[in-house]
């Protein structure tokens, strides 16, 4: 084959590889997004299907021993390598050594466990999980190699999943995965997006070279189909429409990448804020119920009753921004409720009145982390919509500006 027509085609195997990165990292963002709508809750608090993120103790009666290694701990996958040495004569007498290490021995296990925090638990199917960021390690002992992963027992673990329907397990459901991982989810996240950021600059890396090899390949072959002339390799046409081949195909498919980035970031923003909506329909719901508990009991109250009632009223009237003027009120007037029952001890005492304020509580503790998750997608859109030069294709493209969720509240409800 032609020389030129090989660099073309390496070129070609370098854009297919680029794609390939920005696919991985277009799959990566989608489940770090799934991980971070997870609401980060006390396990008392949870509901049933609620996508929680979960950070306790690892509690295994029974727990697996990593071979060699005997480390305890759930889950472990275990590799044993030796080393081989191979002498080889090449055609023309000479000798050479190679060495590579081949696998010998391979094993894997996982040991159902319970997350706990204090003295509630939830149960985790282990064979059902994935396992992000374990603790790693490896030796040589002479021509022997050992490795494993493992996360060990006793230790902290987080694990994100759906709570099952009985409020006793953690499961996968439909798009949120059963994931476990020793970090706590500030540095899951962080370490996370920081992988997905180097992925998406060696993709563009590879996408230039490519179309600069294809184009470099292309021109020169039909310079010389004929042949090509020792030590000829370059040319300088050749090489300055390689460039704008370069710079053109990657400028056209990175605004094309950039125009679905624009959509996908815009998508996740209104998606985040139908799940706050969701909460604050829950809490508006509960509100009627716990003021008619509580109107027996606190009679002299019933200025603050009226309030509540009615900034539920004006939530409910309108749309986004009805619900976000309202929310100060709302919550200031849970603050007091709760506040002001501390004076009936026969109010606390009802159980009820108990039952409506943990749901109240666990609400809270929702539409905090949603608002948090909301604002952080905003802030993405908003970025990825303002930063040149993706701000021209959001400008040919009419994407406007998504509003913040501006309400930051500095105090809510805890019962």
């Amino acid at each position: 084959m032609h020389p030129m027509l090989t660099t073309a085609l390496v070129g070609g195997g370098c854009v297919l590889l680029a794609w390939l990165l920005w696919f991985i990292f277009r799959r990566w963002d989608r489940a770090k997004a799934i991980v971070a709508a997870a609401s980060p809750l006390p396990i008392k608090l949870v509901n049933v299907w609620d996508p929680v993120w979960i950070r306790g103790q690892i509690d295994c009666p029974e727990p697996l021993f990593v071979p060699w290694f005997n480390y305890s701990c759930v889950h472990f996958t275990y590799r044993l390598e030796e080393e081989v040495v191979r002498t080889e004569k090449d055609e023309e007498g000479n000798t050479k050594t190679t060495r590579t290490w081949e696998t010998r021995e391979t094993k894997d296990g996982a040991m159902p466990f319970h997350v706990r925090q204090g003295d509630d638990a939830l149960w985790v199917d282990a064979a059902r999980a994935q396992w992000h960021y374990e603790q790693a390690e490896t030796r040589q002992v002479g021509s022997w190699r050992y490795s494993c992963t493992y996360l060990p027992c006793p230790g902290m673990v987080s694990v994100v999943g759906v709570v099952g329907e009985k409020k006793q397990t953690l499961e996968p459901l439909q798009h949120v995965p059963l994931m476990v991982t020793p970090r706590d989810r500030a540095d899951y996240l962080k370490s996370a997006e920081r992988s997905q950021r180097w992925i998406g600059r060696f993709g563009l890396v590879f996408l230039v070279a490519g179309f600069a090899l294809v184009g470099f390949g292309l021109v020169r072959y039909a310079q010389t189909s004929e042949g090509l002339p020792q030590g000829a390799w370059w040319n300088p046409v050749a090489g300055l429409i390689a460039a704008l081949v370069a710079i053109l195909a990657t400028a056209v498919l990175w605004g094309l990448r950039t125009f679905n980035s624009l959509v996908i970031y815009r998508t996740r923003a209104q998606q985040s804020w139908s799940q706050i909506d969701v909460h604050l329909k829950q809490r508006y719901d509960l509100i009627p119920n716990l003021v008619e508990t509580v109107r027996a009991y606190m009679a002299h109250e019933k200025g603050l009753l009226d309030s509540l009632t009615a900034a539920r009223s004006k939530a409910l009237s309108g749309g986004m921004t009805a619900k976000v003027g309202a929310e100060q009120e709302a919550v200031a007037g849970l603050s007091q409720l709760v506040l002001r029952a501390e004076k009936y001890p026969d109010l606390k005492a009802n159980p009820l009145f108990l039952k409506l304020a943990n749901q109240v509580t666990a609400l809270e503790d929702k539409i905090a982390h949603a608002r948090g998750f909301f604002n952080d997608s905003v802030a993405e859109y908003n970025t990825q919509a303002r930063v040149f030069p993706a701000r021209l294709v959001a400008k040919m493209c009419k994407f406007e500006d998504y509003p913040l969720f501006a309400a930051e509240l500095n105090e809510r409800p805890k019962i």
